[in-house]
């Protein structure tokens, strides 16, 4: 509601009480003229619109006030508090939106780092159970065979050589992430690193 229709409806609400009281003064008071009920209606309308502006001035302003603090924090508050329901009611609507992308922004992310440490887990496990079946491999026997040996310690070593490039990548994630360091590019040979991951 605007100030000036706030106005108004105080101003209505004033006159109808005015006369109210008025009407009930002179009937208590047997003996009243036209221009004593209007001295009275007058009377009763500046008290009781004196008393609701000091109303809305001070009760309402520091009831929204209240309110405004608990909904909105500080830095998004405006300056001046005002008595106007719909500014309120745009602020609170405003802020709730913001919240809302927030929340799901935060949802997405949280997506984001599931599946990031799904596919992490399942790129460990692989070098991983590699090296260990051809080690528990040569322990059971095949470590005396020279042909297999050599063969099954260089994929137990890719493996673990691959493991040891993950964990770099992720150290570099970190660090990437926190500002510590800064991504540099570099020529690589794409049929060495194939030949690596095979």
């Amino acid at each position: 509601m605007s100030k000036i229709k706030s106005r108004l409806l105080l101003i209505a609400i004033s006159i109808s009480v005015s006369i109210i009281i008025s009407v009930f003064i002179s009937l208590l008071i047997n003996d009243v003229n036209i221009i004593d009920f209007f001295k009275i209606l007058f009377f009763c309308f500046f008290i009781i619109y004196l008393l609701g502006n000091i109303y809305t001035r001070f009760f309402l302003y520091t009831k929204l006030k209240e309110i405004s603090e608990d909904f909105l924090p500080e830095k998004d508050i405006s300056q001046t508090i005002t008595t106007n329901m719909e500014e309120l009611a745009i602020e609170l609507k405003d802020y709730d939106s913001k919240r809302k992308n927030e929340f799901s922004e935060m949802k997405k992310q949280e997506s984001y780092r599931r599946d990031f440490i799904g596919n992490l887990a399942h790129e460990i496990k692989t070098p991983l159970f590699t090296s260990q079946s051809y080690i528990l491999t040569l322990l059971d026997g095949a470590l005396k065979d020279k042909t297999v040996n050599k063969k099954y310690l260089k994929t137990a070593s890719k493996a673990i050589e691959r493991l040891n490039l993950i964990v770099k990548d992720l150290d570099l994630i970190t660090k990437i992430e926190s500002g510590e360091s800064n991504l540099n590019k570099e020529s690589f040979d794409v049929i060495d690193l194939i030949e690596n991951v095979f």
